[in-house]
């Protein structure tokens, strides 16, 4: 299981590549890829970074010889690493500016590269700290953390290939 949150697949452990089949990353059987369809059936799990995206970053380079992906996968990496720990700090003192920022940041930055479940959990988050101005329950604060932490786990299996 530690083997396939690192590849992306969701947080139930269902069987779902994180990733877009191309020439240095892991084909996928086109059957793991996720339906195209407008509404997808409950058996496939959604990824947790759309292969889509990820393919869409690989046009901007696709020779590949300018190494697009691989810089924006390394800086989204290190953002989201700097603003998971952000939410964690904000979580103990209160700070809601705090993790205002860290929400607004990840939810563009996560949604860039494909992350859209994460997205949008950091847009709510954005969402409630705007209407409520008062820091939610730490239990879920730490929920958008470990979803995070996949999301960074899978960005590192792609950094990894």
């Amino acid at each position: 299981m530690k083997k396939d949150k690192a590849m992306g697949f969701d947080r139930h452990g269902a069987d779902g590549p994180s990733q877009a089949s191309g020439a240095a990353w892991p084909q996928p059987a086109a059957s793991a890829l996720p339906s195209s369809s407008p509404s997808p059936s409950p058996s496939l799990p959604t990824p947790l970074i759309d292969p889509q995206a990820i393919e869409r970053l690989r046009e901007l380079d696709p020779s590949g010889q300018l190494g697009v992906l691989r810089r924006v996968l390394q800086a989204y990496e290190a953002s989201l690493k700097r603003h998971l720990a952000d939410i964690e700090q904000a979580a103990t003192t209160g700070d809601a500016d705090r993790l205002s920022r860290a929400a607004h940041t990840l939810k563009s930055s996560s949604a860039a590269i494909g992350a859209m479940d994460f997205s949008q959990r950091c847009a709510e988050l954005e969402q409630q700290l705007r209407s409520q101005r008062q820091v939610p329950p730490v239990a879920e604060l730490q929920s958008l953390v470990a979803d995070g932490r996949q999301v960074l786990a899978a960005v590192e299996a792609m950094l990894a290939t």
